[in-house]
């Protein structure tokens, strides 16, 4: 969820706000009424970002969609951009309409609101994305996914079209209904290529997720915990996600976290955040299956990790200290070979260091929690084989490939 929490550029960018909550009480963007043409402008451009903002929520009554839209808007008033920045806004008045963004105000291109679907179904998801596509073609797309997360968690049964909107899960919010990891999965493969895709919600930097999406795009920037409301600041990021092939997305990282830790409020002054190589992720897996099957996912008495949330029920942790502590299991049992567990521990370490590109945490989380580790990703240990079924994580790719092999005894 994005709680108190939140958070698009000229590879033509979509905008995606879902994840928001913060209270804000700013102008309404210019709406274009003049151009509503749903034609192609011009010859193809360098880069389109498109945000894609599920905002029919808490995030929404709140205005945190209008805040960032005029965000959006200044960004491109007042930056010579190599592209176009669309806007996908699913609104707390159930209005759904796909914009482009000019310095001049927003130019209606479509509207969804007839179709009778939310901003969280497959369907109409896929439809806005390919829209986007048509209208603002460009050499490489960037999208901004915006709403509330809840990470990998996930309820229900199956994960298919027609029951897309009948479970709480994983990425976004709009009138109650939600869509988990593996549909968005479906949804990113099925409407094209994407340079980067950048989380603007809660939880969304957990490794089961961005493992789950590490064949629909090269970089995923998002937070391992709870991002405030105001998400990520549009005004100095939009121009950045335009560099994408430069530098421009720690840049855009390192944006959001200076923002946030620059607070002088000790509650305010939260975030984590990260830029993942999706490339390396595979190798991250083959590293963390090796410790987990070998140690059977047993860690040393007393050992305690490091939580990412500040309720009592936790489902996210440091993903280094959990598998060091393992690798610290494997060292202290004498029945093991001398040095297996530094040796698995030195694996993780190289292939966490190919896959995280940049990572920063505040020292505190919401001043409750100290944050000692903060490697750039989350994962959920397994406490048994019985508990792989909680929240559906036996569906996940991470699960098939890492988790289940600390239960496996042909190991």
């Amino acid at each position: 969820m994005k709680s108190i929490l939140k958070r698009l550029t000229d590879i033509v960018a979509v905008i995606f706000l879902a994840d928001f909550a913060p209270v804000f009480f700013s102008p309404s963007p210019a709406v274009s009424c003049g151009s509503s043409k749903d034609e192609p402008e011009g010859q193809p451009s360098e880069h389109t970002i498109i945000v894609y903002m599920a905002a029919c929520n808490s995030l929404g009554s709140n205005g945190c969609d209008q805040k960032d839209l005029v965000e959006i808007q200044e960004a491109v008033a007042n930056n010579p951009l190599p592209g176009q920045v669309l806007v996908y806004r699913g609104d707390i008045d159930g209005n759904a309409k796909l914009y482009r963004v000019a310095a001049e105000g927003l130019k209606p291109l479509r509207d969804y609101a007839s179709d009778g679907l939310s901003s969280v179904h497959s369907e109409r998801m896929i439809r806005v994305l390919k829209d986007a596509r048509t209208l603002a073609p460009a050499h490489s797309y960037g999208l901004v996914l915006w709403s509330h997360g809840n990470g990998w968690l996930q309820t229900g049964i199956e994960d298919n079209t027609s029951n897309d909107e009948a479970r709480p899960t994983a990425w976004g919010e709009d009138r109650g209904r939600v869509m988990n990891i593996t549909t968005l999965r479906r949804v990113l493969e099925q409407s094209g290529t994407w340079a980067y895709v950048y989380f603007d919600c809660c939880f969304m930097a957990s490794v089961e997720v961005e493992y789950e999406l590490r064949n629909t795009t090269p970089y995923i920037i998002g937070s391992a915990t709870e991002l405030l409301l105001d998400g990520m600041p549009y005004e100095k990021n939009i121009p950045r996600l335009f560099e994408y092939a430069d530098g421009g997305l720690v840049h855009a990282a390192t944006n959001t976290f200076d923002y946030y830790n620059a607070k002088t409020s000790p509650k305010d002054r939260t975030c984590t955040i990260s830029v993942v190589s999706t490339a390396a992720l595979d190798d991250v897996a083959t590293a963390c299956r090796n410790i987990i099957a070998s140690g059977k996912g047993k860690l040393p008495e007393g050992f305690k990790q490091q939580p990412f949330m500040v309720e009592s029920r936790c489902w996210f942790y440091d993903l280094r200290h959990y598998y060091d502590g393992l690798c610290q299991y494997i060292s202290e049992d004498a029945t093991r070979p001398e040095g297996q567990g530094t040796q698995l521990k030195t694996a993780l370490d190289a292939a966490l260091d190919r896959a995280v590109i940049y990572a920063a945490a505040t020292p505190r989380l919401w001043n409750r929690i100290s944050l000692e580790y903060h490697c750039g990703l989350s994962t959920y240990p397994l406490e048994n084989a019985a508990a792989a079924s909680t929240k559906n994580y036996n569906t996940l790719a991470w699960y098939s490939d890492v988790s289940q092999h600390a239960f496996n005894t042909t190991n």
